[in-house]
């Protein structure tokens, strides 16, 4: 039998309230602390990661969060990675963003 645990890498402020129903397990970290998002993949057996890392209000947030998240990932040997970007920019109606994704 397949047994699955979602773990959830989140922000200490974050509202979990949505996810705790469904019996998510938490990480609490910082995505742009590097030492931050390496302990929690090394704190579990992780087959894959998602992450949906997004915001305007913390310059290079997309970036150089998805870049911790996937150095993180190949150092604890995840098979799977998905990364997702939701650029406001590219939302109808949106101004672009301020800066780049990459340099």
């Amino acid at each position: 039998m397949l047994v699955a645990a979602l773990v959830a890498f989140v922000r200490a402020s974050s509202d979990r309230s949505p996810l705790e129903p469904l019996g998510v397990n938490f990480a609490v970290g910082d995505v742009l602390a590097p030492a931050s998002v390496r302990a929690a993949f090394q704190a579990g057996n992780f087959d894959a990661a998602i992450a949906t890392i997004a915001g305007l209000s913390v310059p290079d947030l997309d970036r150089q969060g998805h870049i911790n998240v996937a150095d993180a990932a190949v150092a604890n040997r995840v098979q799977r990675v998905i990364f997702t970007i939701i650029r406001p920019g590219d939302l109808p109606g949106r101004p672009p963003l301020p800066y780049p994704l990459a340099p």
